[in-house]
């Protein structure tokens, strides 16, 4: 039984996945196997890699050799045909981009491991690793917040506002020559504010006129009688 594989590319980007060309020959007809492309460090045994399976779907854990790509040989004890692989840069066995060796791996239909390709090849990985993510900038500690309470401040009181005496008016020159049974019953003095009107202005005068009058005509008959007695006296 012969295994070999063809037409590896030289190189090939981390997630592009890639195609060989499988030839089996001198194998037991009509026989199932299954197929699998790893990838590998020289001098080491340590294997990655994902292969693409008869059910269409990426598998690369060799605990369930039945996932990967299903072959039956023809009546005649070949097979040739396409195997597609794509690198893993997920796992602890990829080392970031550089050269690695490929080759197939041959499965029995019971899932036992059967032999590897009669030859291997070099392949380049290329990589490129994710940008380091920036350091965010220190958020500043915010102020600590008093566990005592700021005092309100205590309302100002509203000034009340004090009533200022209001003035008395000066008593005019007449006014003062009136005798105190002018003020009228039943008020005090200084309490009563109104000013005097123009009619009791024009008053004043003429009852002093008349106090006037009646003080000369008691004097002028006092002194009429005063004289007369006199007389009266030297004549007896």
């Amino acid at each position: 039984m012969a295994l070999k594989f063809e037409n590896l590319p030289t190189s090939v980007d981390e997630d592009n996945p890639f195609e060989v060309k499988i030839n089996l020959i001198d194998a037991p007809k009509e026989t199932v196997y299954y197929f699998r492309g790893v990838l590998f460090e020289a001098g080491k045994t340590s294997y990655f890699g994902y292969t693409y399976n008869h059910l269409g779907q990426w598998h690369n854990a060799p605990s369930e050799p039945t996932k990967f790509l299903e072959i039956t040989t023809s009546p005649e004890g070949s097979w040739s045909g396409q195997l597609k692989v794509k690198a893993d840069i997920n796992s602890s066995y990829f080392k970031g981009e550089g050269e690695y060796e490929f080759k197939v791996g041959r499965y029995t239909a019971a899932g036992n491991f059967g032999s590897w390709s009669d030859n291997t090849a070099a392949i380049k990985i290329i990589y490129t690793p994710p940008p380091s993510p920036s350091p965010s900038p220190s958020a500043s500690p915010s102020p600590a917040a008093s566990p005592f309470p700021s005092p309100s401040p205590s309302p100002s009181p509203t000034p009340i506002p004090s009533k200022s005496p209001s003035p008395k008016p000066s008593p005019s020159p007449e006014e003062s020559l009136m005798p105190e049974s002018a003020t009228p019953t039943g008020e005090v003095l200084g309490e009563n504010e109104a000013s005097p009107t123009a009619e009791t202005k024009k008053k004043n005068p003429l009852t002093l006129s008349f106090i006037l009058i009646g003080l000369g005509i008691t004097l002028l008959a006092t002194t009429g009688i005063v004289f007369y007695n006199q007389r009266h006296e030297r004549k007896i």
